[in-house]
């Protein structure tokens, strides 16, 4: 089997070790390294000594090391470090994986505050094993990590151990904006004009693939304070202005079965709503819809508001999550006023 050795840093008596054991092995088997020069090297070093069950512990000594760390180290980074020897028949499949869940251990380990600890007994517990998640994968048919990965958000499929004690898969959507605890996330405003009545905005939604009547909210901006997304989002949405600092109500998950993270939900008073100043690409359909509190409840109830356009009735669905939230948050702290937050 033909050895290459990626590092010149490495001493040629060192070189000779490593290929004479690899020459042992024979034919059946080969090397597997990640070839990425930026990785985690820590992790890199954790998983590989994970990965010590699943080949008939054939395993070898170091032929890839941290490079920065031979000049210093020497011999103990050569000592420190084991790589597997993969089966012939398993090793596409596994330099995959292996490749693979790096980046996706990197982010678990870096953001705990939304993606936590691995878990306990009686827990979901996510699972780092190679060699169970090998197993899932196959028996699943399904690929472990990171899924999708966008400019907004990201899809993580984990592989998992249930509080059953089963194993399978559980999928997690995460918003980028989430990731820094210190990032404005976005926010809900339940917008309310001065005497007493509810302004609503109907857009079309692409992921209900309809209208939707719903209450104010956008995403953070860069730098931008959570106070300065709400007047912005009121301006671009309805023309409105706060006549009056904005009360906190809380913050809610719309799915914690499938999300992290959460938005908060603020209160806001404001003067005349004489149409947007600014709506982007998605909200151009946008509409403007004031209700009495006694219109507002009567469309949680049934499921939808009604409205004239274009000389026709129109029933537009009011069933979204953050706005059902909203106006239970307001109804909860004005029957329990003990508990009203503030900004």
């Amino acid at each position: 089997m033909a050895v290459q050795m990626r590092n010149a840093g490495l001493l040629g008596s060192q070189q000779e070790g490593v290929r004479a054991a690899l020459m042992q092995l024979g034919d059946r088997v080969q090397r597997i390294i990640p070839q990425d020069t930026e990785v985690n090297w820590e992790l890199v070093k954790r998983t590989l000594k994970e990965e010590q069950r699943v080949l008939d512990g054939i395993l070898q000594q170091v032929i890839q090391i941290n490079p920065d760390e031979i000049a210093t180290k020497g011999q103990e980074v050569l000592g420190g470090f084991k790589v597997i020897a993969f089966p012939q028949k398993e090793e596409e499949r596994l330099r995959e994986l292996n490749t693979r869940m790096i980046p996706y251990f990197t982010l678990l380990d870096k953001y705990p505050h939304l993606l936590g600890p691995d878990g306990k007994e009686g827990e979901i517990q996510i699972l780092r094993d190679i060699e169970e998640i090998a197993k899932i994968e196959k028996e699943k048919n399904i690929k472990v990590g990171i899924v999708v990965d966008t400019p907004f958000h990201i899809m993580l499929c984990s592989a998992v151990c249930f509080p059953n004690g089963k194993k399978g898969t559980y999928d997690l959507y995460l918003v980028k904006t989430a990731l820094n605890p210190e990032d404005n996330r976005g926010a809900v405003s339940l917008t309310k004009t001065s005497d007493g009545r509810y302004v609503f905005v109907s857009q079309f939604r692409h992921c209900t693939r309809s209208t939707e009547a719903e209450n104010i909210r956008g995403c953070g901006e860069k730098g931008e304070q959570v106070t300065k997304t709400l007047f912005r989002e009121l301006g671009e949405e309805c023309g409105a202005v706060s006549t009056k600092p904005p009360r906190l109500l809380g913050q809610v998950n719309p799915d914690s079965g499938m999300t992290t993270g959460g938005i908060s939900i603020y209160l806001v008073e404001v003067g005349n709503c004489d149409g947007a100043t600014r709506r982007d690409d998605a909200e151009s359909s946008m509409r403007v819809h004031i209700l009495t509190r006694d219109e507002v409840w009567e469309a949680t109830a049934r499921g939808y508001i009604t409205c004239q356009h274009n000389g026709e009735e129109q029933r537009i669905p009011f069933r979204d999550g953050f706005t059902l939230a909203a106006i239970s948050l307001e109804e909860a702290q004005t029957r329990f006023p003990q508990y009203t937050m503030k900004v």
